[in-house]
């Protein structure tokens, strides 16, 4: 239904829809991650906002967003999961920890490339288990262990389709195998 809202008729592929999604995804988490890092010192904020202008103005991040492949998702997943891990830890407030749980899990299955970024996070949520109360240790067992099971299905997802098989047999590295 929204995708037909914002796909043309004659298109076959339209590739900004996702692009849009990814970059709202960026944004907002570039926004909790400046809004929760920002301290008293104001030449501080000036290098906080000036790295992170850089790498929003980095094209080669963006220009991954209206691409078919799963970078834009993980760039974009990245900075909300990193923004809601930040907010947090500022506010205490268990929906930012629901949220970053979401989206590292999304992390981990994008696919082998990203598991092991998923496994990472999975031990940053047990960085709040010894400092916060009863429910918030068991959120983040919780979300560790889901992000740990995602992160193990994004191992076990078979990208070897036949085309890429023919290209890295005749073009790859395996193109100077014996066997």
């Amino acid at each position: 239904g929204l995708f037909k809202l914002f796909m043309p008729v004659d298109s076959v592929l339209f590739v900004y829809f996702p692009a849009i999604i990814y970059l709202a995804i960026f944004i907002l988490g570039i926004y909790l991650f400046l809004k929760n890092s920002l301290c008293e010192s104001f030449g501080n904020n000036i290098l906080l906002c000036a790295l992170t202008a850089v790498v929003i103005a980095d094209s080669g991040y963006i220009m991954f967003f209206n691409t078919p492949y799963t970078e834009g998702a993980f760039i974009s997943f990245l900075a909300l999961c990193a923004g809601a891990f930040m907010a947090f830890g500022n506010t205490n407030k268990k929906l930012y920890l629901i949220i970053s749980g979401i989206f590292a899990c999304l992390i981990g299955a994008l696919g082998i490339n990203f598991a092991f970024s998923g496994l990472l996070i999975a031990f940053a949520f047990l960085y709040f288990v010894k400092n916060k109360g009863a429910l918030v240790k068991i959120l983040s067992v919780v979300m560790s262990v889901l992000v740990i099971c995602s992160s193990l299905f994004g191992f076990t997802v078979d990208k070897s389709s036949d085309t890429n098989r023919y290209n890295r047999i005749f073009y790859g590295i395996l193109n100077v195998a014996e066997n």
